[in-house]
């Protein structure tokens, strides 16, 4: 097959993970693969870079600069329409349908090619969108993500998603249920990590009996504040405790706590750096905040946390309670700070759990949330809808 993946994300950011994992496997078995993302810095130039004999991907520009370079640019969508004139695809597969990703796809489509559609966040009406601080941004975003979100739903020839409340969405937006498979985001799994936690310590320079949670990437700001009242909590009960934000987080947790010299974020780091973070912690915490925002996806850090072999700790939203149940990867609390305190302390106090929960996790990311697994169920998925 020859399939093109259209994604409004800037490289390394949100859902171009999502494309790029299955795109790579999809092309280690023979499928020629075009992923178009944004460019992380180019205002007017295209690039091209070539991972595989089979699978290139184009990043294309936008006039508008760092988080703003988020699939709304008019540039953006004229390069990117110019760049595949003339050009034809079995599939053209979009990850999200802001106007830089869907206005293409439509070309696309009316050229012959299947059109397929993911859904992996809530963005519009109810979403996402409700999460943002500043009442005018939010009114005057609000019907314009929701009909970007929501418009072109139906003319899908097949959608993906990625957890129960999109799906529903689609049904409730008249999709055919044989029209939709749920993926969610899977990892390749690295037989390197994780470090063993003692080694990490040394390396990293972190004591080395000390409870320690970790937290991967950026949150909500509801979510920040839900994490911020749980750790206060831990502390008044254990003061010992420590937190790692490890990776970019768009907030200053330190100011959100009353004992910010137990916190240590991170920032940006190299992929080196991130796996002895992560192999490092006792725990990882997945504090979200029973919104429709956080019911409308599926945690990519989830499954990456799955890999270090450590339990977790999550609050009931969405599919992760389910998934839970079925996996027996941690605990799930509602999302109250004292629930998540007390089962933090009971994690660390029984060190049998701890470990039974944390092998679990790697058994289960390896068998079902692998990468190359989750593209069999999508290959097989195109397949039935070519012939």
């Amino acid at each position: 097959m020859n399939i093109l993946y259209l994604t409004f994300n800037k490289v390394n950011v949100g859902t171009y993970y999502r494309a790029y994992g299955f795109g790579k496997h999809l092309a280690e078995r023979g499928h020629k693969i075009t992923l178009v993302t944004t460019s992380n810095n180019s205002h007017f130039l295209l690039k091209q870079k070539d991972y595989h004999r089979y699978f290139r991907e184009i990043q294309s520009p936008d006039l508008f600069s760092g988080s703003l370079r988020s699939g709304w640019d008019p540039w953006n969508t004229l390069i990117r329409l110019l760049y595949l004139r003339n050009k034809k695809y079995d599939i053209v597969h979009t990850f999200e349908s802001r106007p830089t990703v869907i206005y293409p796809a439509l070309r696309m489509k009316s050229y012959g090619s299947l059109l397929f559609m993911d859904w992996s966040d809530w963005f519009g009406k109810g979403g996402s969108v409700e999460e943002r601080p500043n009442p005018i941004i939010r009114t005057i975003l609000r019907p314009v993500e929701t009909y970007f979100e929501e418009s072109f739903r139906t003319l899908a020839d097949g959608s993906t998603v990625i957890c129960n409340t999109l799906k529903q969405k689609l049904l409730d937006l008249g999709v055919s249920n044989s029209n939709i498979i749920k993926l969610h985001n899977g990892v390749d799994i690295n037989p390197n990590i994780p470090i063993r936690k003692d080694i990490a310590r040394i390396q990293l320079n972190l004591p080395i009996k000390k409870p320690i949670i970790g937290w991967l990437g950026v949150s909500f700001y509801k979510d920040a504040v839900l994490m911020a009242k749980s750790f206060d909590k831990l502390t008044d009960l254990m003061p010992d405790f420590k937190i790692i934000i490890i990776g970019y987080f768009n907030h200053d947790l330190r100011k959100m706590v009353k004992k910010p010299e137990n916190v240590i974020q991170t920032g940006y780091i190299s992929e080196e750096l991130l796996n002895l973070f992560l192999s490092s912690v006792d725990l990882f915490w997945l504090p979200l905040v029973n919104s429709n925002a956080n019911k409308g996806r599926f945690p990519m850090k989830l499954t990456k946390y799955m890999t270090f072999s450590k339990p977790i700790i999550a609050t009931k939203v969405g599919d992760i309670p389910l998934f839970f149940e079925e996996n027996k990867i941690g605990i799930i609390v509602d999302d109250k700070p004292e629930d998540l305190a007390l089962a933090t302390i009971t994690l660390i106090n029984d060190a049998l759990a701890s470990t039974n929960y944390g092998m679990n996790a790697r058994n289960v990311v390896e068998q079902k949330f692998c990468w190359k697994d989750l593209t069999t169920k999508l290959e097989n998925f195109y397949f039935t809808k070519l012939n």
